[in-house]
């Protein structure tokens, strides 16, 4: 699997180029960087923008090893907590 890291939005439309076919240009930039490595992108590609990433400002489990995020326990409508959800976050 590939993911390209963006810094925004709008650099993300560079990165493929349609034919008056509406068929991708395999010879445009990242399609043809991927050729040059012997990679096919045929099966797709994940795009992360970082300008959506913002820093988590929440709590850290300082007496962990690896300072896990406290995240709060997922919940359904009106407070709902599923079993398969507890299970999960126990872990």
């Amino acid at each position: 699997m590939l993911v390209v890291v963006c810094k925004s939005y709008h650099s993300t439309c560079s990165l493929e180029q349609y034919g008056h076919n509406g068929e991708v240009n395999s010879m445009f930039d990242l399609h043809s960087e991927a050729t040059a490595f012997g990679k096919s992108l045929s099966d797709g590609f994940l795009v992360v923008c970082l300008e959506d990433v913002r820093p988590y400002l929440g709590e850290v489990e300082f007496n962990d090893p690896q300072r896990k995020l406290v995240l709060p326990i997922p919940s359904l409508l009106f407070g709902l907590y599923l079993r398969v959800l507890l299970a999960m976050h126990s872990t």
